[in-house]
């Protein structure tokens, strides 16, 4: 979500955010549009951040990590091992469709 990295037309250059913040704000992005969705507008310019490959590993990651906690069910088994890896799937699917769409892949 690239409205938290956009500047105030009248600023000048401002002080990048350091990694982990970043990282915060794309893994926790859907509570950030869910907010924009509520009413929230803002008039400032847009700076693509998470436009990478980088980006994409971490996102898949943490998605893994979320579906891990959110189905895992001991002891595993196969089937349950397809229902924590749909998770990143989907989401890695639709990063690589995002990436595909602003000409980036």
């Amino acid at each position: 979500m690239p409205f938290i990295y956009r500047r105030k037309k009248d600023e000048e250059v401002a002080e990048d955010l350091p990694w982990y913040k970043k990282y915060f704000l794309l893994l926790f992005a859907p509570l950030l549009i869910w907010i924009l969705f509520s009413g929230i507008r803002l008039s400032w310019k847009t700076r693509e951040t998470f436009h990478d490959f980088k980006s994409l590993t971490v996102y898949g990651i943490f998605l893994l990590i979320l579906g891990f906690f959110a189905f895992v069910k001991f002891p595993t088994n196969v089937g349950n091992m397809f229902e924590i890896i749909s998770l990143p799937l989907y989401g890695i699917a639709g990063y690589l469709t995002h990436l595909k769409v602003d000409k980036i892949w």
